[in-house]
């Protein structure tokens, strides 16, 4: 601040701008480049998977065997609603995931970059869960590990009035 005279932006935001900056590089490839997968859906891919791993909360990755079952699934619900093509293997998701530059993956599994990254997408995939049903923070809310994903959580609400109220009441 005392240099720029600006605020220095948050984490949340610094991750928000790094989404349009890969979103703006997927638009940008050349065809023969193009990704098998958009966007959107690798994005909810990463918050899913985010989610998971910060759910088991022994490790800040998912390993082999999980980690395929996992995308199977997932590639395979996207192909029933018809929001990715057919036949997309596993080494294809692989790749399309590590080019967003969140996440590392090999044969031993799938980590992201940073816990930074991990907070960020777990923190919108339990924003939509709230959202669905709002006990979903309930068993969290005395648990270290998730105070910083509640914050994220909270500016990616519409609204963060809801929560504040029902994180009063509990």
């Amino acid at each position: 601040f005392q240099e720029n005279s600006e605020v220095p932006l948050s984490r949340i935001k610094i991750i928000d701008n790094s989404i349009a900056g890969v979103e703006k590089w997927f638009q940008n490839k050349v065809p023969s480049g193009q990704a098998k997968i958009h966007l959107p859906e690798i994005i909810e891919i990463l918050e899913k998977l985010a989610f998971l791993i910060k759910a088991n909360e022994k490790s800040f990755s998912l390993e082999e065997p999980e980690l395929s079952i996992l995308l199977a699934s997932l590639l395979s619900e996207y192909e029933q609603a018809r929001r990715i093509e057919t036949g997309i293997d596993s080494q294809t998701i692989y790749k399309e995931l590590n080019s967003t530059g969140f996440v590392h993956s090999d044969e031993f599994g799938l980590s992201f970059n940073t816990t930074m990254f991990l907070d960020y997408f777990a923190a919108r995939e339990l924003s939509k869960k709230y959202l669905e049903k709002n006990e979903t923070i309930e068993n969290r809310l005395n648990k270290l590990s998730w105070r910083d994903l509640i914050v994220i959580m909270a500016s990616k609400l519409p609204s963060a009035n809801g929560l504040i109220a029902d994180i009063f009441k509990r």
